[in-house]
Order: C-alpha cells, then structure tokens, then sequence
C-alpha cells in the first residue's frame, strides 16, 4: 500500500517538474521556485477562503 502511494507521489512530482520545466534547474533554483509557487498557492487559497 504504501509503495503504490510513494509511487503515485513520485509520478506527480515528475509532472510537475516536467510541466514547469524545473527538470532543468540546479536544487537551489527548484527551491526559489518552489518557494513563490507555494506563497502563490497560500495567497490564492486565502483569499478564496474570505470570498467563501
């Protein structure tokens, strides 16, 4: 169960490199990227949960 989880997180996280193109970048670059993309995400879902 928890190989076929793994598995599945492996997957997504290599569509989402793929998607972004982050497959390319040096780890510290991954990270500023990763880093603005969750303060987008945290933004978005804050002010969707003030609309709501």
């Amino acid at each position: 169960m928890a190989s076929v989880v793994l598995s599945k997180v492996k997957r997504m996280n290599q569509k989402y490199e793929l998607n972004l193109g982050l497959y390319v970048l040096e780890p510290w670059e991954k990270y500023v990227v990763n880093t603005f993309v969750m303060v987008c995400v945290f933004f978005v879902v804050s002010m969707l949960a003030r609309i709501a």
